[in-house]
């Protein structure tokens, strides 16, 4: 027998062994999460936030690449004027300051994607929040994520309720960027 035959065998024995539960009607709908974290006001609130902190970092960025730039010609230009020692010890001046940029760079990407993380799980929650709300109001008996699910009808999906009751109520999420 084959995979899916015995699947349907062992439904089918179950469903004459239980006729109660077969007969039992479940209340299935299912909720598109991505929409949600991409489309309500909240998620476009936290993109917004993003979008405006990268552009500054990529300013900052800049910055740095241009002071390292002058920092690295103005070496270039004393090395003919510099003894090989007073050369090499400007060098590695450089080189460390070179080191302590990129960690900078490095730790501020960080703090941005660690706040991103932060904003969308506190989003994620009053999602949680709004479809558990929704489920005990109207008797669910199991939500899946569209995400999880490969058809279903339109009539059981959900996620236009949830995003209206989660754009009345959230509408923003300060995204908490750690200074470094």
């Amino acid at each position: 027998m084959k995979a899916y035959q015995k699947f349907a065998a062992i439904v089918l024995v179950a469903l004459l062994a239980f006729p109660a539960a077969a007969s039992a009607q479940a209340s299935v709908v299912v909720v598109d999460v991505q929409k949600l974290l991409t489309k309500s006001a909240a998620a476009q609130n936290i993109q917004g936030q993003v979008k405006t902190r990268r552009e500054k970092l990529q300013s900052e960025f800049t910055t740095y690449e241009e002071e390292l730039r002058s920092n690295e010609k103005s070496l270039v230009e004393q090395r003919s004027t510099l003894s090989p020692e007073a050369f090499a010890k400007k060098r590695q001046e450089f080189e460390k300051e070179l080191v302590e940029k990129q960690r900078l760079v490095q730790g501020k990407k960080r703090a941005l994607e660690e706040a991103v993380i932060k904003s969308t799980a506190l989003l994620r929650g009053e999602i949680a929040t709004i479809v558990a709300a929704l489920s005990a109001q109207n008797n669910y008996d199991i939500v899946l994520t569209r995400q999880s699910v490969v058809i279903a009808a339109k009539s059981v999906d959900i996620t236009d309720n949830v995003m209206t009751q989660l754009n009345d109520t959230v509408t923003q999420i300060k995204l908490e960027v750690a200074s470094q």
